[in-house]
């Protein structure tokens, strides 16, 4: 069962600490938190770990701190919810995959990129497009 998010409210949070705790069944978060999250349709701690490991910078936009202090208070969020969510949601075990676009290849393995088009001006009506 999900593990829904709760405001404490008067609370604010401090950068780098997400001051969480569970209470009741559900984690409790400071307001300025709780309301951010909740902008973003985030209303469970499933979701916010999710957020907190997969999109660490927007994260950091939203609560308008440094992406440092998300990954300094990321540690303590999961202590406050382990035993309470799935472990394997706890962890940061394979890089985040993308589901659109193309794979990139890595620099190493493209090919040279074309020189650029010059233009030439020598007739006044005709322009002549010349490789340099």
């Amino acid at each position: 069962m999900p593990l829904p998010i709760v405001a404490a409210s008067g609370e604010v949070s401090q950068p780098g600490d997400f001051n969480a705790y569970i209470r009741d069944g559900a984690l409790v978060l400071p307001e300025d938190i709780a309301l951010a999250l909740a902008a973003r349709r985030i209303t469970t701690a499933e979701r916010f770990v999710e957020f907190a490991f997969n999109c660490p910078g927007s994260l950091a936009a939203a609560l308008q701190w440094r992406l440092s202090d998300v990954a300094r208070a990321r540690p303590d969020l999961i202590t406050a919810l382990q035993g309470h969510i799935d472990e394997r949601k706890l962890t940061l075990d394979e890089p985040l995959l993308r589901g659109f676009g193309p794979p990139i290849a890595p620099l190493s393995t493209r090919p040279p990129p074309r020189p650029p088009l010059r233009v030439s001006h020598a007739a006044p009506f005709r322009r002549k497009i010349v490789p340099t």
